[in-house]
């Protein structure tokens, strides 16, 4: 009776070990896959090392520890990705703000990634805008996503203060310095965190 115990005792054992040396391969196998709509932004970009960064995407590596998902970064731009999403080419995107229109179509975190704050940026060494007048905004051009939240946000502002201003459509963080330097557009809506000189609203 002793050595079958003994002999049951091994076999459990050595089943054990077997199992867990096989478990990984089978969480490979089985990990879940989920395609993530990137457009580069402040919170989500790669550096000049080719190394994804920013709050966006620490916030999904965070996501991927909790449900052992296993993320692939689809590259898009702003008005495609939206179409992405539709076609069923990407699963998730972050970064999006929640509208009316928007929660028709697809699905939100009842937990918000964050707040943001938008702000009109320009090099004030152009002293035909001043920080200090609102109005000296007016006829100027203006950097901005068209289409996006932020645009219909500062257009409210524009019309709450009587200003008339040009929006110009403008991509990812290149694309506003391009512009600034061709003197394309005078100044751009961005979040607080920037690429230009000065604030000004």
């Amino acid at each position: 009776m002793f050595k079958k115990g003994k002999r049951l005792a091994a076999l459990c054992t050595i089943i054990f070990v077997v199992l867990s040396m096989c478990m990984p391969c089978l969480a490979d196998e089985t990990q879940k896959t989920i395609r993530v709509g990137s457009f580069e932004d402040t919170f989500n970009y790669v550096d000049e090392h080719g190394v994804r960064r920013g709050y966006g995407y620490e916030l999904m590596q965070a996501l991927a520890g909790y449900t052992g998902w296993k993320f692939e970064y689809v590259k898009c731009d702003w008005s495609n990705c939206f179409d992405k999403l539709e076609n069923g080419e990407i699963d998730i995107m972050g970064d999006i703000a929640y509208t009316d229109d928007r929660v028709k179509e697809m699905l939100f975190s009842e937990e918000t990634m964050g707040e943001e704050k938008y702000v009109l940026y320009a090099d004030l060494t152009n002293t035909d805008i001043l920080s200090s007048d609102y109005k000296s905004l007016n006829g100027k051009r203006i950097g901005v996503v068209k289409g996006a939240k932020p645009e219909y946000m500062l257009t409210e502002w524009e019309n709450k203060h009587g200003i008339h201003t040009e929006h110009v459509n403008v991509g990812n963080n290149e694309d506003v310095k391009k512009k600034l330097a061709n003197d394309e557009i005078d100044c751009f809506l961005s979040l607080e965190e920037s690429i230009c000189k000065r604030q000004v609203i």
